[in-house]
C-alpha cells in the first residue's frame, strides 16, 4: 500500500519532494492496472471455460485491487492538491500532461511516462472488460434459452383438443435426463 515517502519541508524541497511522492504513488497505480488488467484477460479464459470457483477468485482479487486504487486515488489527489498550491494553478487544470511541463526532469518524463502507461492501460482495460461483458451476455443468453427449454418441456403449453376446447393436460416433450 501507498505511504508518503518524504516529510513535509519547504520551498523547492517540499516540491521535489511532491513531486517524489507522487511519481512513487503513481508507479504503484500503474502496477496495480497492470494486474488488473492480467486479471481481466485470465477473466475471459474462465468465462470460456465456465469455471464458477475461478470466476469468483478472479472477482474477489479484482474487487481487493480495485479497493486499493480507490485508496491510492485519494493519495494523488491529496498530492496533487498539494501541488496545484504550489504552482498557482487551479486543481481542475492541473493534469499529468501539464505537471509534466512545470516539473523540472527527470519529474516531467516520470509524469510522461506514467501518463501514457495509465492511459493505454485503461483503454486496454476497457477492451478486455467489453469483450468479457460479451462473453457474459452470450453465456447468460444460452442460459435462459436451456431453461425455456427445460421449462416447456416439463409444463407445457395448455393446446386446443379435439372438441375445440382448451386441453391443459397435454403432453410436451418428455424429459429423459433431469441432470444439466
Amino acid at each position: 500500500m501507498w505511504v508518503m515517502l518524504s516529510p513535509v519541508g519547504a520551498g523547492m524541497t517540499h516540491r521535489a519532494e511532491l513531486y517524489t511522492d507522487l511519481l512513487t504513488l503513481l508507479h504503484e497505480m500503474v502496477s496495480h492496472y497492470r494486474r488488473l488488467l492480467a486479471l481481466s484477460q485470465q477473466e475471459q479464459e474462465i468465462l470460456t471455460a465456465s469455471s464458477l470457483p475461478m470466476l469468483l477468485e478472479s472477482t474477489i482479487q479484482k474487487e481487493t485491487l480495485i479497493l486499493e486504487l480507490a485508496v491510492m486515488e485519494e493519495g494523488r489527489q491529496l498530492l496533487h492538491r498539494k501541488l496545484a498550491e504550489q504552482h498557482a494553478v487551479p486543481l481542475s487544470e492541473l493534469t499529468l500532461e501539464r505537471l509534466s511541463g512545470l516539473a523540472p526532469q527527470p519529474y516531467a518524463a516520470g509524469f510522461q511516462r506514467c501518463r501514457t502507461e495509465l492511459v493505454q492501460l485503461v483503454h486496454a482495460i476497457g477492451q478486455v472488460n467489453a469483450h468479457n461483458t460479451i462473453l457474459v451476455s452470450t453465456s447468460l443468453d444460452c442460459t435462459r434459452a436451456s431453461l425455456g427449454l427445460l421449462s416447456r418441456l416439463l409444463e407445457p403449453p395448455p393446446t386446443y383438443g379435439s372438441d375445440g376446447h382448451l386441453d391443459a393436460t397435454g403432453r410436451g416433450g418428455t424429459l429423459l435426463y433431469k441432470r444439466v
